[in-house]
């Protein structure tokens, strides 16, 4: 867990997608999520859910006041 803008808790996951049309893996990526009670793979089933993805989004526009 760390500490992200406005000292929010978060949980941070970093990541890899294999990109199946280029046939290699893609940059790696840091996830940032301040629902902290989801484990790391609940966070990124969510992230690459097209729903999941935008209520992350949402939760961390909400937290951080957009």
């Amino acid at each position: 867990m760390a500490r992200f803008l406005k000292d929010a808790p978060v949980r941070a996951v970093w990541c890899e997608f294999y990109d199946d049309r280029k046939q290699t893996w893609a940059k790696p990526r840091l996830l940032l999520a301040t629902e902290t009670a989801l484990s790391a793979s609940a966070i990124l089933e969510l992230y690459c859910s097209p729903l999941g993805h935008r209520a992350l989004v949402s939760s961390s526009e909400t937290l951080l006041g957009h």
